[in-house]
């Protein structure tokens, strides 16, 4: 469980300053697990640095020592009672060492929050000359780069700078829309070292047991809960609509190779396939089955939308990290024909830390518009998280956001004994503004091995989680783009929600001709 400790104790001592340490409320003003960080030492000659009592690369930077805080602590396999952030899980203690060998002149206790790829920070300017790849910029390596007319997003190797004085340089001697850490998203389910959730498999040790009690949610039924059932011909399926799939690729194969899923692009490994890699314990017999995750969210959609064209964009390795910068970039894939703007994005991942690139990327002109596009997002899995982003940019979180071309989606599910909407109880708390089916959720043919009706336990239970939420507002925003062309996706959504859900005003998505 997670650790109870204050935030950055003591964040000077004799006038040292911790640079980028933060007594805010606001934990994402933290020091993340990952970032390169520097503390001021002023004269002091440095001999050791440690962390947690092992001794740390380090280097002096004028006044600064620089280090690199480590990855986050892996959890435990098993997990009592509610599941733990990794972000918010573990305190670092470090130490610096000066003339005496034994006795450290400054010693911080930092709890990091959210996770950061170490030494990179995201850049977003309006310019004509876009450095190219590879090349330097300010004395730093331009590591990912996309431009989109005078749109310019690029990614900085900073060297051995700290993250935070290198963003307050960038940001005085440009004229920048963001900077921003690169930070570390993750498939709501994902088992890589820096996701937020717990691995899938964890995930269903927690989630099975409470799933016992709600009902399996295969095909028509799923369908008739979001009024896209149709019982007549001439209803709209999708057709001449576009759902980006922002997450770790699509297999084809398991989805049939419906005509409707082409080509995408893959910013993990460009120029490869966005076929997807990412295995996990599904069935939780103590191995990882190549399961997918976005092939789940594919196959959800192609279920309600099934005329949808799918495009999907791999921003996730195959062990469920998924850099912001590879996402952002996506988005900005999205601006360019054949899509330019118009399109559905659906994004089952986040993490607890904002990127403020993407939040600028968001309000361009080609993708501001909700009757021309609309990110549809996951609210995460953690109950205890303060915000799930880029779910946290929908003006229904809290605190609110304040993009109108996001919305971000809880999990509800049916109770076996009673017939009755709950909510789920691994909903992040202030994350969501619509609900939509997310406990035993089943889809044929990919997920048959969680869906047979009177199997042993766990084979009867399909998938939850609000990654499987989220493909199901977009199919219905698939609906609604192609009947309404023109009309404000979001704002049909939220109008048209049923509000029957036990315990909470949230209405859970619902399609209405």
């Amino acid at each position: 469980m997670a650790c109870n400790v204050s935030i950055l104790s003591e964040e000077t001592t004799l006038g040292h300053e911790v640079v980028g340490a933060s007594t805010s409320s606001d934990p994402t003003a933290r020091p993340a697990w990952g970032q390169r960080v520097g503390v001021g030492v002023g004269n002091q000659s440095i001999t050791r640095v440690e962390i947690n009592d092992e001794a740390v690369a380090w280097t002096k930077v004028g006044s600064q020592v620089v280090f690199d805080l480590p990855s986050p602590p892996p959890l435990p396999s098993s997990l009592p009672g509610s599941p733990a952030q990794y972000s918010d899980r573990a305190t670092v203690k470090v130490e610096v060492f000066g003339n005496n060998p034994s006795n450290p002149f400054l010693t911080r206790n930092w709890t990091p929050y959210g996770s950061a790829v170490t030494g990179e920070v995201n850049v977003l300017l309006l310019t004509s000359n876009c450095p190219s790849q590879d090349a330097s910029f300010m004395g730093m390596t331009v590591v990912n780069r996309f431009a989109v007319e005078q749109l310019c997003f690029f990614t900085l190797n900073i060297g051995q700078r700290d993250t935070v004085t290198t963003i307050q340089n960038l940001k005085n001697s440009l004229s920048e829309l963001a900077v921003s850490r690169n930070v570390f998203f993750s498939m709501d389910q994902g088992g890589g070292l820096n996701s937020y959730d717990p691995t899938c498999g964890q995930t269903y040790h927690h989630l099975d047991p409470n799933s016992l009690n709600f009902q399996l949610i295969q095909g028509n039924s799923l369908k008739s809960l979001v009024g896209a059932n149709f019982s007549s011909v001439g209803g709209p399926t999708g057709q001449g609509v576009t759902v980006a799939v922002i997450g770790g690729g699509v297999n084809p194969a398991w989805l049939g190779n419906p005509s409707q899923l082409v080509s995408g692009y893959n910013f993990v490994n460009p120029g490869q396939p966005t076929t997807e890699t990412f295995a996990c314990d599904f069935d939780r017999d103590g191995t990882s089955d190549l399961a997918g995750h976005d092939t789940h969210v594919a196959a959800i959609l192609h279920t309600i939308a099934p005329q949808a064209q799918i495009v999907p964009l791999k921003v996730c390795n195959g062990a469920g990290d998924c850099r912001s910068a590879y996402i952002a970039m996506a988005l900005m894939y999205l601006m360019n024909p054949p899509y330019s703007g118009r399109v559905i994005a659906n994004a089952s991942n986040g993490g607890p830390l904002p990127d403020d690139t993407i939040f600028e990327i968001l309000q361009r002109p080609q993708l501001s518009d909700p009757t021309r596009f609309l990110l549809i997002a996951s609210a995460g899995n953690q109950k205890e998280a303060v915000l799930h982003y880029p779910g946290g940019y929908a003006p229904g979180a809290a605190p609110p956001g304040s993009l109108p071309n996001v919305v971000s989606v809880g999990a509800f599910g049916i109770k076996s004994s009673s017939g009755a909407y709950e909510p789920a109880v691994f909903n992040t708390a202030l994350n969501y503004e619509i609900l939509a089916p997310g406990i035993n959720v089943c889809t044929d043919p990919v997920t048959q091995f969680r869906c047979t009706a009177g199997a042993a336990y766990p084979d009867h239970l399909g998938l939850s989680g609000t990654s499987y939420a989220t493909p199901l507002t977009a199919g219905v925003a698939a609906l609604y783009a192609q009947a309404k062309p023109g009309q404000n996706l979001r704002n049909l959504l939220l109008t048209n929600a049923i509000a029957d859900v036990t315990g909470t005003t949230l209405g859970r998505v619902q399609y209405k001709p």
